[in-house]
């Protein structure tokens, strides 16, 4: 951005080195599509009417090349049909900018929290018909245009309501199998990611998926006497 500039005026830019051919969108805006490059880094972006007299080099015309991020896996891979589900991002090259998101279905963009290079997270969205079980693919952006070459499934599932627990009451030492029953017309997703959580603020545990309405998991320690909703 910047100003005097003509509609239909012959603009050229230079990254670094390199000279593309640009357009003026307005007389305060020009676009450029920039060009490769081989490495990483900051590379000055100037502009010229006339391919000689380039404009002045300030600290708000560089920009930062940096290798696409790739994805490997996320965690968890099903989320619940009315959103609010944190997941974790896996892969490669995530940068620390302002703009790094999460794309739902190149369509839906969601800021994302940078955590490392290899690792960022974000709040999955409401499902586009939250009546039914989808699937949608997740992309991610390091500044808002550009995606990941590649994609991974999210698995959206209406949520769960368990409807009865076998045992009812377990040892403070922990240890106890408990089975979960699932209410009628709703089933649990054969996962990996599930859990059973023991409170409100309590610990988490892996759960065992026995089919679409029973799942296991084993009791953690606790006080003596007190009482837990699963």
């Amino acid at each position: 951005t910047g100003s005097g500039f003509l509609n239909g005026e012959k603009i050229v830019g230079k990254f670094g080195a390199k000279v593309v051919t640009c357009q003026v969108n307005s007389n305060e805006e020009v676009v450029c599509i920039s060009p490769s490059s081989l490495v990483s880094g900051s590379v000055d972006v100037v502009l010229s009417s006339n391919g000689a007299d380039y404009s002045a080099v300030s600290a708000s015309s560089s920009f930062v090349y940096y290798s696409a991020p790739a994805l490997s896996g996320i965690s968890p891979k099903v989320a619940s049909v009315s959103g609010n589900t944190v997941i974790e991002v896996y892969g490669n090259n995530f940068a620390p900018f302002p703009e790094v998101s999460c794309v739902f279905d190149n369509e839906v963009v969601v800021s994302a929290t940078y955590h490392r290079s290899t690792l960022v997270s974000c709040l999955v969205p409401e499902a586009v018909d939250p009546s039914v079980s989808s699937v949608v693919q997740l992309s991610v952006t390091n500044n808002g245009k550009d995606l990941s070459d590649d994609t991974i499934s999210i698995i959206y599932r209406p949520t769960v309501i368990a409807s009865a627990i076998e045992p009812t009451t377990g040892t403070v030492a922990g240890g106890t199998k408990i089975t979960i029953f699932a209410a009628l017309s709703t089933t649990f997703a054969h996962s990996d990611d599930m859990l059973c959580k023991f409170g409100a603020e309590g610990e988490s545990r892996k759960a065992s998926w026995l089919s679409a309405t029973r799942v296991v998991c084993t009791s953690p320690t606790s006080s003596a006497g007190s009482a837990l909703p699963v």
